[in-house]
């Protein structure tokens, strides 16, 4: 979208801005757009007249101010914007002034009282970090908008970078993760009864031990294996063999 401001239709409304504000000029005004909502908008500031010294004309980044001239008013400039317009229907047109609102509403441009206009810009300046979501950077930053972003919120380019470090890094890893489960192909290839929902398969495997020590456990565990109990039968044998 695009303004067409009528400057002094704007900066001549009282009871807005709040005192520290009031009574504000067409420098004031560049000021306040240059930290508002409009801020990325073209914007273009009619007055009337001709410039007295000291007075900002030409451009101030994306708002151009244009004076009328001697010979005639700021309305008729405006109205001369608006018909002669390619894109009508992107204008907002910012004033109170009758002609030039019907001037405006016979080629669709939209208009914005210059009171309300004032209310916009008086809220952005008490919230600079903007409420409005549309106000905030979005996506990736080039490093000139991370310039304009730092100045427009007051912050340091470092708060820009590690806010992106944390977009991109993954989720944070938990304090104490729980050992990882894994049962061995061998395992479960051999073993018909490990099914895949047997609790044999939650016991981690932490690892495997050396054939040559697990042959000597065994070897062991035969050593101490205690002999079988001698039942009847084998008491008579033993006591055939004595008496022989």
């Amino acid at each position: 979208m695009s303004l067409i401001v009528d400057t002094y239709n704007v900066t001549h409304v009282v009871g807005i801005l709040p005192p520290d504000l009031a009574g504000i000029d067409t420098l004031g005004l560049i000021r306040l757009l240059a930290n508002s909502r409009f801020q990325r908008e073209k914007i273009t500031l009619v007055c009337d007249g001709i410039p007295h010294e000291n007075a900002p004309t030409g451009r101030f980044g994306s708002i151009n101010v244009r004076y009328a001239g001697s010979n005639r008013l700021a309305d008729d400039l405006i109205k001369e914007l608006v018909r002669t317009s390619s894109t009508p229907k992107r204008l907002i047109v910012v004033t109170l002034d009758q002609e030039i609102i019907r001037a405006a509403k016979k080629r669709r441009c939209k208009t914005l009282g210059s009171d309300d206009f004032l209310k916009q810009l008086a809220f952005d300046h008490r919230n600079p970090t903007g409420s409005n979501p549309e106000q905030r950077p979005q996506g990736t930053l080039g490093p000139g908008e991370i310039k304009d972003w730092t100045h427009h919120f007051g912050l340091e380019e470092d708060e820009f970078d590690f806010a992106e470090a944390q977009s991109q890094a993954g989720p944070p890893e938990p304090d104490n993760p729980s050992a990882t489960t894994e049962t061995p192909a061998s395992l479960s290839e051999s073993s018909p009864e490990l099914a895949p929902d047997s609790p044999m398969r939650e016991i981690p495997i932490i690892q495997h031990l050396p054939p040559e020590l697990l042959r000597e456990a065994e070897r062991l565990m035969e050593e101490e294996t205690p002999p079988e109990a001698s039942g009847p039968d084998n008491a008579d044998a033993e006591e055939d063999t004595m008496d022989r």
